[in-house]
């Protein structure tokens, strides 16, 4: 059956906040972990992760199955690209590096179908349900509702830009600040960096245009909102992960410590 909604979009569209977490690990059964423990979306990574379109696919299907969104981000804006993307069923593609309104406009018209953009029709593709349960023009209809377009501002071309490339028909966007920052030459606690970032999310607000961006705490997930971020992606789950081992490594070889055999209390050093 083809996905009929895209409820973290629908939240986005009335003023809610949606939480998500990146998948990094390849792994369908994490996709799907996400989607259990509550997360509303699953970024799904793969323009610094290699992940075969078999792994993506179930990853895909995984998170769809709990009713998280599932998003995906590949580090090109080939229209080729995208169409097998999306006819794998992601319901959000988020494209970095948008820097003009040129490219904006591509990256729609690649991903939706006419008359909004040129997206190449396919009817039996696992997005449409394989043509089973609905029209040709109820899927294609669905699928320009429901396929959140999220380019993403990493330049300060882009946000000088910002305004026309939302203009262009962004239905989300993304600030890269790790990236615009390095692309600035200065730190995120510069000036200059935060008006630049106070551009982008006034802009978009203006606009009802959801601002999205990444964080590792929760204290700075409250900030960010406070400062008008509303889709709010939450550390990656090899991140999680490794801090949880960090954390937990230490603790446990204290632990063996305590119970560590004594010279001359047997054990393996009890000196004979």
């Amino acid at each position: 059956m083809f996905v009929k909604d895209n409820p973290m979009l629908e939240k986005l569209q009335q003023g809610g906040i949606v939480f998500g977490t990146e998948l990094r690990s390849r792994s369908a059964c994490i996709a799907e972990l996400i989607g259990i423990c509550g997360f509303d979306f699953v970024h799904i990574e793969t323009e610094h992760i290699i992940c075969n379109d078999e792994s993506l696919e179930n990853s895909v299907r995984a998170a769809q199955l709990t009713g998280a969104v599932p998003l995906l981000r590949i580090p090109t804006h080939d229209p080729g690209r995208i169409l097998q993307v999306l006819d794998m069923g992601i319901q959000g593609l988020i494209l970095p590096h948008v820097d003009t309104p040129e490219q904006a406009a591509a990256i729609i018209g690649a991903a939706k179908y006419p008359p909004i953009g040129n997206r190449g029709a396919s009817y039996d593709s696992r997005a449409a349900g394989y043509g089973v349960g609905a029209t040709k023009e109820e899927y294609f209809a669905a699928a320009n509702r429901n396929v959140a377009v999220i380019p993403m501002i990493e330049s300060m071309e882009g946000v000088k830009n910002v305004e026309a490339i939302l203009d262009a028909g962004a239905d989300v966007i993304r600030i890269g600040r790790d990236d615009l920052s390095l692309s600035m030459g200065v730190a995120q606690d510069d000036p200059k960096f935060k008006q630049a970032i106070r551009r982008v999310i006034d802009c978009a607000t203006e606009r009802g245009i959801a601002v999205g961006t990444g964080t590792k705490s929760v204290d700075c997930a409250r900030r960010f909102i406070d400062e008008g971020y509303r889709m709010i992606t939450y550390m990656a789950d090899i991140t999680i992960l490794a801090s949880v081992y960090k954390e937990t490594i230490p603790a446990l070889l204290s632990v063996a410590a305590e119970f560590a055999p004594q010279k001359g209390r047997g054990g393996r050093l009890h000196e004979k």
